[in-house]
Parts: structure tokens; sequence; C-alpha cells
């Protein structure tokens, strides 16, 4: 395994990783929101 494939892994990782975090993000907030309106 070379350092060009273990680079283009670690940024398709990454990217899986920061859009889950940005979709926990908005179930948190609508949690939130939907806890805050009951």
């Amino acid at each position: 395994m070379d350092d060009r494939h273990f680079c283009a892994l670690h940024v398709v990782l990454t990217e899986k990783l920061r859009v889950n975090r940005r979709l926990w993000e908005d179930g948190l907030f609508a949690l939130g929101r939907s806890v805050w309106e009951m």
C-alpha cells in the first residue's frame, strides 16, 4: 500500500466523517428544538 493510496483513503474517510458530523449536528439541533417546544 503506497502513500498515494493511503492519502486518498484518508481524504475519503475525513469527508465521510465531516458529512456524518453535520448530520449529527442537524439531528441534535432538531431534537433540542422539539424538546424546547414541548
